[in-house]
């Protein structure tokens, strides 16, 4: 740690106070206004990390070095966490020893109480309560925000005095951003604990929302070209979340609400398409015939703002599509990314599931910065299946590019045919895509061929030729259940 700067202890740190004294009209010395602070709650808040070393997670979190008006202060919140970070004990002997190893005793305390003499008195030995931490910590907090917020807006005053070549909506802008930056210190600090704190953390499990895959607080992004059939297939998530459904081979246990934002198709359109699909539950619809101006665009605060009233109690939201509800920015640019994820991780800590559906490139991945997928859950990819012809319909390869926590059958590649019954009626057929091996064993086993010489042919074992022709008889008995034959 770097040697201190050797000079007697003053008030510094967030909101510093400028020591000058300002002339009156009549020429006399005015009043130096003292900026806020709160001498006792310094004490008591660095009390508490002494007596008690589980207080420092907690005071760490909220609070740093500069949010103290003395200096002395300061050194002594940075030698308490330097200290505890070696494993050392954090009282007034080993303080002082820290203090002593780095020449600054005499710049702790005032007057003639200073190093170990002023650790003792006047903060060992105050009259705090480790219970009461978080209150001190409140309070020191506030009074560093009060301290910079009068900085701020001093320096408003004095340019607004001397604008020089600015104008007002200039210095106006600048010190608007000055405050929102201390708001958003005071709202969101990064609240770093220690290992021990967050492993004995009491955390929520996260719900299940389509099982496996779909989660509560799960990000995930649906991309296929044009007209393949992104829409129908986020339709179905979303009709299966909200009534407590099925989609292709995976089921919601329970039903949850879910918000629908559509960028692009007609009101009739999608009225068509959840009629067909017997939609039900809790399903909210955003479609722009019914919005009045342009649809809300997720990469400005503005369009996020709008959707705020409507998400409500939504446990999934899904925006079809990115290329119409985030229209911001460049779409190859990783930085035009930022705010819509920025959303998207607020959305998850508000315990809320975003599946982002989306157009692929010409190389097939998703169209844009791959920057995308990085907070993402689950990245799933729709194609044509290899042979595809017209007379095939709607006939799509699920494939996961990403699938964090997914595996076996669950990350297997489907292949999905979106079909209508004798009635008009929506229905979705799936099965496995085989590998080589099982579209060989399957191959031989129709030829006639038992399992044992089906194992002797290809060096399996009986076993693994059994369990692959019981997943191609069952994906085939689900095809056949699934478009009723």
């Amino acid at each position: 740690m770097p040697r201190p700067e050797m000079k007697r202890p003053r008030a510094t740190g967030i909101g510093e106070a400028s020591g000058k004294a300002k002339r009156q009209g009549n020429g006399s010395a005015a009043p130096v206004a003292v900026p806020p602070h709160d001498l006792d709650a310094e004490r008591f808040v660095l009390a508490s990390m002494m007596a008690d070393s589980r207080c420092i997670a907690e005071v760490t979190a909220a609070v740093t070095d500069e949010h103290y008006f003395r200096r002395d202060h300061q050194l002594l919140h940075r030698a308490i966490v330097e200290l505890h970070s070696k494993g050392d004990a954090c009282d007034a002997v080993t303080l002082a020893d820290w203090l002593n190893g780095q020449g600054i005793t005499d710049l702790v305390g005032e007057g003639d109480v200073t190093g170990a003499s002023y650790l003792l008195g006047a903060i060992a030995n105050s009259p705090h309560s480790v219970a009461n931490v978080a209150a001190y910590v409140r309070i020191v907090q506030d009074k560093a925000m009060l301290r910079r917020a009068a900085d701020v807006l001093s320096t408003a005053a004095n340019e607004a005095l001397n604008p020089g070549k600015r104008t007002a909506d200039e210095i106006l802008a600048k010190a608007s951003e000055s405050i929102t930056a201390i708001d958003a210190c005071r709202r969101r600090g990064t609240n770093a604990v220690s290992l021990d704190s967050f492993l004995a953390m009491p955390i929520e499990p996260r719900e299940v929302l389509l099982d496996p895959w779909l989660k509560s607080q799960s990000l995930g992004m649906i991309a296929a070209f044009r007209g393949l059939g992104k829409t129908h297939i986020a339709l179905g998530i979303a009709n299966a979340v909200a009534s407590a459904g099925a989609f292709l081979k995976w089921r919601a246990p329970v039903a949850h609400p879910v918000l629908y934002i559509d960028g692009e198709m007609s009101a009739e359109d999608m009225q068509q398409r959840l009629r067909a699909m017997g939609a039900s539950g809790l399903l909210r619809i955003i479609t722009p015939d019914l919005v009045d101006g342009p649809m809300p665009d997720l990469s400005t605060p503005e369009g996020q703002a709008r959707l705020d009233p409507d998400i409500r109690d939504a446990r999934l939201i899904i925006v079809d599509n990115l290329s119409s509800l985030a229209r911001t920015g460049i779409e190859n640019d990783a930085e035009s990314w930022n705010m819509v994820a920025a959303w998207a991780l607020r959305m998850r800590r508000e315990r809320r599931s975003v599946l982002f559906i989306h157009h692929a490139g010409k190389g097939g991945q998703q169209r844009g910065t791959s920057k995308r997928e990085d907070p993402l859950d689950v990245s799933i990819m729709l194609s044509r299946p290899p042979g595809y012809t017209p007379s095939d319909g709607a006939s799509l390869r699920w494939e996961w590019s990403k699938a964090r926590g997914i595996f076996g059958d669950n990350a297997a590649t489907l292949d999905v045919k979106l079909e209508t019954d004798a009635l008009g009626r929506s229905l979705w057929t799936w099965r496995h895509v085989a590998d080589d091996a099982e579209q060989l064993i399957a191959e031989m086993h129709e030829s006639g061929k038992t399992v044992r010489q089906i194992a002797a042919d290809l060096g399996l074992s009986k076993s693994a030729v059994a369990r692959k022709l019981t997943r191609v008889a069952a994906d085939a008995d689900a095809y056949r259940r699934a478009s009723g034959a």
